[in-house]
């Protein structure tokens, strides 16, 4: 929304973006306090076989990879280099 140009054609098309996003948020407030202090919620479904699937987000050069190779013991190359140029 804050990228959307503000003119006489998209106000119409924001103000119902608002409008649905008060209501999502109003509901989202109201299943919380449903529950209680201290009520358990309801968690993920999450498959116990089969494959897994991680996003990790973030800036270029901040080791992402390297993470990722360290967490799965893996050797591969980082960065696309193959014999010290670019591959």
């Amino acid at each position: 929304m804050s990228r959307t140009q503000k003119n006489k054609a998209t106000e119409h098309h924001l103000g119902a973006l608002k409008a649905r996003l008060a209501k999502l948020r109003s509901e989202l407030l109201l299943e919380t306090s449903s529950k209680g202090p201290g009520a358990a919620g309801t968690g993920f479904e999450v498959a116990r076989s089969g494959d897994g699937r991680v996003a990790l987000i973030g800036f270029p050069s901040v080791g992402k990879s390297s993470l990722l190779n360290t967490l799965t013991d893996t050797g591969r190359l980082t960065g696309g280099r193959v014999g010290g140029r670019e591959g």
